[in-house]
């Protein structure tokens, strides 16, 4: 990860990656994400089910969302917010839909009091990393 990716994930706890995955690869997901929906739940293999928006264990219903998950665009981040352990819990696929209000996603920022763990310096960071922790000391999912 750059210097700079570094910075903006520490300040804002998300990192926008241009041109991470090519259009074939960006189709491919959206198309198995879209069948995944559009799949009744009666019709599901064992273990797959939608709760509110949360479509559980999406990045195994298709090959093309697991590719996502070990991208080489984002692989070598992940491992290294990982201290080069990463585990993927359940690999739920969140879709916000009409109607249901939205949740915060992962760190929480500022409404779990995280603005001042910005400012910590890197050995917490890193010993927070090494704990499997996000960047604002909660648990990473």
């Amino acid at each position: 990860m750059t210097p700079e990716q570094r910075y903006w994930f520490d300040l804002t706890g998300y990192l926008h990656i241009k041109n991470a995955m090519s259009a074939a690869e960006l189709t491919a997901a959206q198309e198995a994400a879209q069948r995944y929906i559009d799949t009744p739940a009666e019709e599901l293999p064992p273990g797959f089910g939608v709760d509110g928006k949360r479509y559980l264990h999406g990045f195994a219903f298709d090959k093309a969302l697991e590719r996502l998950a070990f991208h080489p665009s984002i692989w070598p981040i992940i491992k290294e917010f990982t201290n080069d352990r990463p585990r993927l819990i359940s690999g739920t696929l969140q879709v916000n839909k009409a109607g249901v209000p939205d949740d915060a996603l992962h760190l929480h920022h500022e409404t779990h009091g995280c603005a001042e763990g910005r400012k910590r310096d890197e050995r917490d960071r890193d010993r927070e990393n090494m704990a499997g922790m996000g960047s604002c000391g909660h648990q990473s999912h």
